[in-house]
């Protein structure tokens, strides 16, 4: 190559440079003057509460009554028979803690006396409460003693 192409080429890599370098210098003070447009409209559009020392964030979001609960809140509420509504002597029984599998046996065997109960579950085990007239109480006690269930009186 000749020294004048050389001179030449040197020559037009440095306006090359320099376009860059300009440019990316345009690019910058751009963006730059965007976002200073862009954060004086936030400051105009955004009202700014001063919060007095005596009121908390704690204060004001207890005095919201617009919420709700993560999950669905239920409520119910169960009405046994009286016992004592047919002059009947009624008497309970609690059995604690049953596995599902001896809860399951008694279940049947009371279903077939017709034997009323309610129950309840209490960690891994089953709370059956036994509601037994007069007739039904000395035959339900044996056959709970003979199969080895733990009762009290209630």
């Amino acid at each position: 190559m000749s020294r004048i192409t050389k001179i030449i080429l040197f020559f037009v890599c440095i306006v090359v440079v320099i376009a860059i370098g300009y440019t990316i210098f345009l690019y910058k003070n751009y963006v730059t003057n965007t976002m200073m447009d862009f954060q004086d409209e936030v400051k105009r559009n955004v009202q700014v509460k001063k919060i007095t020392p005596n009121e908390q964030w704690l204060d004001q979001l207890s005095k919201n009554q617009d919420y709700s609960y993560p999950a669905t809140e239920t409520s119910f509420s169960i009405d046994f028979l009286n016992p004592m509504s047919d002059n009947k002597q009624s008497h309970r029984f609690l059995i604690a803690s049953l596995d599902p599998y001896i809860f399951f046996c008694l279940k049947e065997v009371l279903k077939k006396d017709k034997v009323e109960y309610a129950t309840s579950k209490a960690g891994k085990g089953i709370d059956v409460v036994l509601y037994l007239s007069s007739e039904q109480k000395e035959h339900v006690l044996k056959m709970l003693d003979y199969y080895g269930i733990s009762y009290k009186n209630n």
